[in-house]
Parts: C-alpha cells; sequence; structure tokens
C-alpha cells in the first residue's frame, strides 16, 4: 500500500532532533512493513533522523500552505496524491479535519483519525465551531484513539472509536553506554547520589515547579538525593526561581537541549522518573523511561493509566505530595523489579511496530 501519515498540528513535536517523534515513528512502523509512505507535517525534519525511514523509500513532504494558530492549513488536493491507498491522520480537533476527510470520502480512499485529545469541550467561539464541526465529521467516520480515555469522551459525544496506541521505536533509541557513575557526571550530577528525573517541556501542565518542590521534600528524607531535568520551555525562569529559593542550585541539574540519540544518558543516570502532569494525554517520555527500566512515578491521568499498570510495572498515585513521596521511595527499593516489568510492557504493547500493524489492518479492512 502507499499510505500518508499526516499531522495537522503545525506545533506538534516542534523541536525535531529532540523528541521521540510519534508521527515519524508510526511513519517507519510502516515503512518496515514494506509499505510506501509519505509522511506530511508541517515541520520538516533534519536529514539525520530521517535516515532509516529514507532509506526504506519514505519521504517526508511539507503541508503547510498557511497555518492559523496551532492549525495547518492546505488545499489536499494540491498536497495529496489521488492514488493513496490510505490515510493515517492525527487530527484531534485541528480545523482541516472534516475537509481532508470530505477530500479522501471523494476519491475513495480510506482514512483514520488519530486522536489523542479533544482538550476543552465546553469551549465556545471558534475553537467551540472547529470542535463542533470536527465532532460532526468524527461521527460518519473511522476514528483511531491514543487511550480508552479519550474513547471513553467520544463516545459520549457520539463517535465510535478503536484504541490505537502510540508505538516507541525502541530501534532506534541508543543503548546504555558506560557506568551509571559517568552518565550522572555527564548529566552535571554527583556519581554517587540518587536520581529523581523529569523529561519534558518546562510548561504549566507539566508542572516542572512541582518537580523542584518534590526534590526538595525528598531530600528532607534523604539528602542523597538529587533531581535531573531534560526540556525547556514557557515557565524555565520560574523553575530557575523556585531552585534559587529553595537552595537547590547544587543538586538539580537542567539539560534544555538534549538530542534524542543523547537520551540514553540521562535515562542511565535516573534512579526513578517522576510524571506529575495531570493532564498527560500519553507520555513518550513514559515509554522512553519504561524502555530503559527506569521505574515509573506517575500521576493518574489518561495516558499513565492506560500505560502502566500500577504496582507491576510503574506506581500511580494521587496528585498529593505524601503519595508522591511514598512512591518514590517503593520505586526506588523496587528498582530492579519494576523496571524489568516496564520493559516486557513496552516491548509487548507499545512499539512502532504493533502500532503499524493495527492501523495496516484497519484500513485493509476498508478498502475495496
Amino acid at each position: 500500500m502507499t499510505v500518508a501519515v499526516i499531522t495537522l498540528s503545525s506545533i506538534a513535536n516542534s523541536r525535531p532532533g529532540y523528541y521521540n517523534l510519534q508521527d515519524l515513528g508510526l511513519a517507519l512502523g510502516l515503512a518496515e512493513l514494506g509499505h510506501k509512505v509519505i509522511l506530511f507535517r508541517a515541520l520538516l525534519l533534519p536529514d539525520a533522523d530521517t535516515q532509516r525511514f529514507r532509506e526504506l523509500g519514505g519521504e517526508v513532504r511539507p503541508l503547510a500552505q498557511l497555518t492559523i494558530g496551532s492549525h495547518v492549513v492546505f488545499s489536499p488536493g494540491a498536497k495529496l496524491p489521488k492514488t493513496l491507498d490510505g490515510i493515517i491522520m492525527y487530527s484531534d480537533r485541528q480545523l482541516m479535519v472534516s475537509t481532508v476527510n470530505q477530500w479522501a470520502a471523494k476519491h475513495g480512499i480510506p482514512l483514520i483519525n488519530y486522536v489523542g485529545t479533544l482538550g476543552n469541550v465546553e469551549e465556545g467561539g471558534f475553537r467551540g465551531w472547529i470542535l463542533k464541526r470536527t465532532l460532526e465529521t468524527y461521527r460518519k467516520a473511522v476514528v483511531a484513539v491514543k487511550t480508552p480515555a479519550v474513547g471513553q469522551q467520544l463516545q459520549q459525544l457520539g463517535v465510535k472509536s478503536e484504541v490505537v496506541p502510540v508505538g516507541l521505536n525502541i530501534d532506534t533509541l541508543t543503548p546504555f553506554q558506560g557506568s551509571v557513575e559517568d552518565a550522572r557526571t555527564a548529566c552535571g550530577l554527583l556519581p554517587n547520589s540518587k536520581v529523581l528525573g523529569f523529561v519534558g517541556a518546562l510548561v504549566p501542565r507539566k508542572n516542572p515547579v512541582g518537580f523542584v518542590e518534590m526534590v526538595n521534600e525528598v531530600r528532607k528524607q534523604d539528602s542523597s538525593w538529587q533531581g535531573l531535568i531534560v526540556g525547556d520551555g514557557e515557565v524555565r525562569a520560574s523553575v530557575d526561581e523556585r531552585i534559587e529559593a529553595l537552595g537547590l542550585g547544587e543538586d538539580i541539574s537542567i539539560l534544555p537541549s538534549l538530542k534524542n540519540r543523547e537520551m540514553w544518558r540521562a535515562y542511565h543516570a535516573m534512579d526513578v522518573f517522576v510524571n506529575l502532569s495531570v493532564e498527560e494525554i500519553f507520555g513518550m517520555a513514559i515509554l522512553e523511561a519504561m524502555h530503559y527500566e527506569v521505574p515509573v512515578v506517575a500521576a493518574h491521568a489518561p495516558g499513565p493509566d492506560f500505560i502502566i499498570r500500577d504496582g507491576l510495572d510503574g506506581l500511580l498515585v494521587e496528585p498529593r505530595q505524601e503519595r508522591y513521596l511514598a512512591a518514590i521511595t517503593e520505586a526506588f527499593v523496587r528498582k530492579q523489579e519494576l523496571g524489568s516489568h516496564a520493559k516486557q510492557r513496552i516491548e509487548e504493547s507499545f512499539t512502532v511496530r504493533a502500532s503499524a500493524e493495527r492501523f495496516v489492518a484497519m484500513l485493509n479492512s476498508r478498502r475495496g
């Protein structure tokens, strides 16, 4: 088959080379199954990131003719080949959802809308109009969702869907190299410290300031703990200010620009990975940490609740400080056990190959 993978958001995964890109991972998974794949996205990618994909005959093409906020606007007839055998579209509540679905239906091309979030369904104005229009399309279209939570939300809005988990491209992740002590030193930490890790954009919904507070609290119990933050973003100044106010300048290291191929070093340095976002849609960093056998402590949210089997391959907690602290202690004690089960969980359920195979089956069932 010739399949198009389309990302409709102009800001999705906006730092190529610094993030495990969901759309590229799926495109690569499809190409490795022997399909011809064209990846359409607003932001093009460095050649180094797409080398394997291109070796398998994949193409990356620019999509945007115009952007309105996060919305990519384009003419499907001008951008998309009419000879496609299928389309998988990262759609959510983007402006072009209805237009692309109508174009695909007109030309008899099976299309799967892939939804990770709907956001606030009570919004009015322009965003509310887009959502209303998108839901009208989804009620008549084929929809896949990243988590059961989103599927349940859509069901309440009259939309049927099927869960297809996001997959991690484990073949492209660099294995650990050298000692844990060397990794910690390279990350600006003491070689013999215990390390609490955070990976993600420094934005309010990820709660990086809360992570700083968490490091401070865990150090009250055991001063050998240090914190490692990998990421940057709009609240970086607030994070820095809180670190200074708590006197943690020597005990929290921030790596704002660690490329994807170098992420192994950060995970190698960690003893426990923490996700404090109660809005986590999925959690690619959670998948990465689990692959690297780093035990994960995560607040209940749609992504973590789907990925982690509480107590078996990670720990899920209510977002209260005392619960986090207890879980961090437990995760450290059970590090080897939780880490081993976590890696197994990823390999069995959350690889790009598994996601690609499911999408191919869905497309085949809808082809004439």
